[in-house]
């Protein structure tokens, strides 16, 4: 009787997580392409004044090989494919979490290297033209919520599998799987 009650619970927690990892990917989405949009926009009406034109024009810091503009293009469209692939995808939360970690990771990445080369300072393009004091801090936060969410929403669906697979039929026979 006492695993069938935790059997219930097992499956409660299951579908809460699945649930939250369906907000979760839906909100990701959104913001990936709003920023999609934001780089877009600035990468190709960013050049209406000299100094806007003279940033847009200059190699990225960390992608040398790369313009700004064509920095922002090139992941504006990332950031197209991965909305797109999780949206389509959204009953499976297996593959959109770790899409989503994985492009968090890389921007987590870029944004390391951009503070090792010291051009922590400098204003980023990651929501291409706005300028306003706040848009650093609302990047860092958008790149947070990512990141933790796909990683945290991950670990939980690992640990509900293993707990699943104690309670499975092999594991009401007394034997414990400790994989």
């Amino acid at each position: 009787m006492l695993k069938a009650v935790d059997q219930m619970q097992v499956n409660r927690i299951q579908q809460s997580i699945n649930r939250c990892g369906r907000y979760f990917v839906s909100s990701t989405s959104a913001i990936l392409l709003m920023t999609a949009a934001l780089k877009l926009y600035g990468a190709t009406t960013g050049a209406s004044t000299d100094a806007a034109a003279a940033y847009f024009d200059r190699a990225d810091r960390v992608a040398w090989f790369l313009s700004t503009r064509q920095l922002l293009v090139l992941t504006a469209l990332l950031e197209i494919v991965v909305a797109m692939a999780i949206s389509w995808r959204r009953t499976r939360l297996d593959e959109s979490l770790p899409l989503i970690a994985w492009i968090s990771s890389v921007f987590l990445a870029y944004r390391l290297a951009r503070w090792r080369l010291g051009a922590a300072g400098a204003p980023c393009g990651c929501l291409g033209l706005l300028a306003w004091p706040g848009t650093e801090l609302l990047s860092k936060l958008a790149l947070a919520w990512m990141l933790c969410g796909s990683l945290i929403l991950i670990g939980l669906q690992l640990f509900g599998r293993r707990r699943w697979k104690q309670l499975s039929p092999e594991g009401l026979s007394g034997e414990r799987n400790e994989s």
